[in-house]
């Protein structure tokens, strides 16, 4: 058994020298590349060009790795090549291709760009390397084509359709397949960044991935996604299942999906199509949504903006793609105010965002508003006009601790304009009008009958003092709001209370709450002395102009003295020389 053994052995090394010898006499590199040439555009119509070094290795696969490949459109189709790669490496079974066949095994390529074209005609520059599509009735011809690994490596993928006009580009840093074969489910691993301008970068998206081999779309089951949008820095995560048309233009939806902004899980349905302004469809679904946590991740005013002309503040992406979202929340917070119930419609278009109708619930309201923001200019330019109806104004100022100086129900209406989306750039640049009126409400921080008790008993330093630190019911405090630079004016502030009124302006700085204002009584003597407001909401101080009250009391009994003169003259002009 022993010899038999041995001299089969030797047979199949003397076989397999002969092999070799044969080999190295007849694959040579320009042999190779003969072979690939010719068997490439046998099976595919196209023209394989290998520009660079061609090497090959033998067993136990034909290794090959070329350099500056190109491979042509379809014929008779305009446009640049449909792959260019800097680099290809590829293993070939060495029977079949001694047969004139090639079957691929493992494939990597480097420094590539792909092209996924549509020309004038609407023919795809995929003709002849998938299958066409048929009519439902007709059978799909089944490509047979298969390979080992797939690896690519810094490639470009460049989409475009001349009927439309409209193109896409993505840049694939790595993408993996374990192999590939037409309607089996293969694992998918993509690292890259997709636009141009970018505005998705450090992707990462792992997937089950189907292909079909005729007509149909291509899936993505039990979708893993991360990403980085690139104007802000934002972090992305999501999931579910994606189903994609090849396009061009490229278009994709995912359904049963999951977004996290921040840490913060959301449900998401979405819909996207490429082109050269991509539009995106999203309804957006939660318990909650904190948007204050997300925007102070992301770069301030005072940051350097792009020096390539645009900014790159949180929603500098809108100005790349068109967006209509759906949302609904249970809760959400923005700029410190917390609001349930929350639903709102977003429409977005030319980097102009119109958020319209937007409502929820607040503590001690409701609120509904709409909302435009101009995403263009480096600082966003926005627009803000809400509708507070109010059960409870204490309540809905508590995000801001602005509840301890006034309460009340009633209604609020403002028409704003402002810049930055930080907090403080916004207050800062906040200007519009509005209007307040509440009803049945406590003034805190100001007892005005102490005051008034004060000045009815003639003792001026009382009343100034007695003021302070109090509380005061009223019946209507009303005024006009005017806001500008960040002060907001009340030019008509009305209050009354317990048979009294007073009004006149007063000034609110909504950087510090500092206060200024000059009021006055409506009734009588009260009339004749001004209040002076200082300090701040929160620490208001009253002062009592009784200068101005002496010399208003003056020119009052002057002004009675002459009055009574001139009557006294008339009636003696009246009653002739001889009274």
């Amino acid at each position: 058994v022993m010899k038999r053994f041995l001299i089969i052995a030797a047979i199949a090394v003397m076989v397999i020298s002969m092999i070799l010898s044969f080999l190295l006499l007849r694959l040579d590199e320009d042999r190779v590349r003969d072979v690939l040439v010719t068997q490439v555009s046998n099976q595919t119509g196209r023209d394989l060009e290998v520009r660079g070094n061609l090497h090959w290795r033998l067993f136990p696969w034909l290794g090959i790795e070329a350099q500056d490949v190109r491979l042509s459109n379809p014929p008779d189709f305009d446009g640049p090549f449909f792959l260019e790669a800097g680099s290809l490496r590829a293993s070939v079974r060495l029977i079949p291709l001694l047969r004139g066949e090639v079957q691929l095994g493992n494939l990597h390529v480097e420094n590539a760009v792909l092209r996924l074209l549509l020309d004038s005609a609407g023919r795809s520059n995929l003709e002849g390397l998938v299958p066409d599509r048929v009519e439902e009735d007709e059978p799909a011809e089944v490509p047979k084509f298969t390979t080992g690994r797939i690896a690519l490596t810094d490639l470009t993928l460049e989409s475009a359709d001349a009927v439309r006009g409209t193109s896409d580009r993505f840049h694939i840093e790595s993408l993996e397949l374990d192999r590939f074969d037409f309607d089996r489910p293969l694992d998918l691993r993509f690292r890259g960044s997709v636009g141009d301008p970018v505005f998705a970068e450090s992707i990462d998206l792992q997937a089950s991935l189907t292909i079909p081999s005729g007509p149909g779309e291509i899936r993505m089951d039990g979708m893993s996604f991360s990403a980085i949008l690139s104007d802000s820095g934002l972090p992305v995560r999501s999931g579910g299942d994606l189903h994609l048309d090849r396009g061009p233009p490229l278009i994709f939806g995912l359904a049963d999906g999951r977004l996290e902004l921040d840490d913060q899980p959301l449900e998401l349905e979405l819909s996207y199509e490429g082109g050269d302004r991509p539009r995106v469809n999203a309804l957006l679904q939660g318990r909650r949504l904190d948007l204050d946590r997300i925007l102070g991740q992301l770069p301030g005013s005072e940051d350097p903006v792009g020096t390539e002309g645009e900014g790159d503040h949180a929603l500098a992406f809108l100005r790349h793609m068109d967006l209509d979202a759906t949302l609904e929340l249970d809760e959400l917070i923005v700029g410190g105010l917390e609001t349930r119930e929350v639903e709102a419609v977003a429409r977005s278009r030319d980097g102009v965002l119109v958020i319209s109708p937007l409502s929820g619930a607040l503590e001690g309201g409701r609120l509904s508003a709409q909302v435009e923001i101009d995403t263009r200019p480096e600082v966003p330019e926005i627009r803000l006009r809400p509708v507070f109806d109010l059960e409870s104004l204490g309540a809905a100022l508590s995000p801001w601790g602005l509840d301890s100086f006034l309460d009340g129900r009633g209604g609020l209406e403002m028409d704003l304009v402002s810049r930055g989306l930080q907090a403080d750039e916004f207050l800062s640049a906040l200007s519009g009008t509005g209007t307040i009126n509440l009803q049945e409400g406590l003034l805190m921080g100001l007892d005005l009958e102490a005051l008034v008790s004060g000045i009815q008993a003639g003792d001026i330093g009382r009343a100034a003092s007695g003021a302070v630190g109090g509380n005061t019911r009223f019946e209507n405090l009303g005024s006009s709001l005017e806001i500008v630079d960040g002060q907001l004016n009340l030019p008509d502030l009305r209050l009354a209370f317990g048979g009294y009124a007073l009004g006149g302006p007063a000034v609110i700085n909504l950087a510090d709450l500092s206060l200024q204002g000059s009021l006055r009584f409506d009734q009588g003597r009260l009339e004749r002395i001004p209040i002076g407001l200082s300090g701040s909401l929160t620490s208001p101080r009253v002062r009592l102009d009784t200068d101005e009250a002496v010399r208003g009391e003056i020119e009052r009994r002057l002004l009675d003295v002459f009055q009574r003169r001139a009557g006294n003259e008339d009636e003696n002009r009246d009653n002739g020389p001889d009274s």
